[in-house]
Parts: C-alpha cells; structure tokens; sequence
C-alpha cells in the first residue's frame, strides 16, 4: 500500500484518525525526505487532518481523481485482498472479514460511478456478498471454516487478475 491509498482508505473512513497517522508515521520512517510529498505539512493543523488538503494533493498525483473512481477502486480491491489475507493468515474472524467486506459494498452502493440510478458492483467483489450472507459472530465448525477459506481464496485470485490488469491501465 502506499501513502496515496492510505489517504484514500482514511477520506473513506476506513482508517480512523490514529490509525492513519501511524501509517504516516511508518511512511516517514522508511523513506527518504525527498520521498515525502512537499505539502505534507499542511496536511495536519493544530492535530485535525484537514481533508482538503487531502483531497487536493490525491487531485495533484491523480488528474482525474475522485473518491469513487478507478484510483479509489484500486485502493479498495488492495485493502480487501489484504483482510483476506489476513483472515487466511488467521488474525481476524469470519465475522471481521465480513464487516469490512460490508464496508466495501456499501461503498459501491453509496457511490455511483455510470448514471445516478444505476449501482455500480464491482465484478471482482464476485460473490462474497453470499459468503458473507449467513455469516454470524459464533463459532464456525470446521467444515464451515473450510468452505469459507476456499470461497477467499478464489476470491483472492479474481481481485488479484483484476488489479493486475487495471493497475497498469490506472
């Protein structure tokens, strides 16, 4: 991920404030001072991020940009191709995963990218809206885990195809 998509992942609400100034934090710790964007430091006013300037340095990397557009649906993909992996990895739930897949959805369902009565639902999304459906905060047994992780993992391999292919066209 880089400084751009967490600046994206934070204007969606996907990273609160502390979560996202300790990404930038890890950013200025391993790059060097010439890698750090020149308006960096207005980017933070009296401890408020100010959003504006975000948005306008996201308008400055990106000609076209917008926070439902290609760039933000590439950010999107990344961040739930990570939550998969973390979830094969074993460090958060089903009923995570499934939070956080919810939070994507809903993005597309808030944000209309053709005509304003036309919802867009990205292909790579596929079908973890029915992965998810059922799922609930108990415990899973293990033949309902092994299906689930099957489920990702094809997943995991469309989003991949589709970043791969609109990574370079973006």
């Amino acid at each position: 991920m880089t400084i751009n998509d967490y600046i994206i992942l934070f204007l969606l609400n996907f990273l609160n404030q502390h979560e996202f100034l300790k990404e930038i934090e890890n950013f200025i710790a391993h790059h060097d001072i010439s890698d750090i964007p020149s308006n960096f430091y207005d980017w933070i006013v009296d401890d408020e991020i100010n959003h504006s300037t975000l948005i306008d340095y996201l308008q400055s990397q990106y000609s076209d940009f917008s926070l439902n557009g290609i760039e933000t649906e590439i950010v999107l993909a990344k961040h739930l191709l990570l939550n998969i992996k973390q979830y094969l990895d074993g460090n958060i739930s089903e009923s995570v995963f499934c939070y956080q897949f919810s939070q994507v959805e809903v993005h597309f369902f808030n944000h209309q990218r053709l005509f304003s009565n036309v919802v867009y639902y990205p292909e790579w999304l596929g079908n973890l809206y029915d992965v998810c459906d059922w799922c609930e905060e108990t415990d899973w047994q293990d033949e309902q885990k092994q299906w689930f992780q099957q489920q990702l993992l094809q997943q995991s391999n469309i989003i991949q195809n589709w970043l791969t292919f609109n990574v370079q066209e973006a």
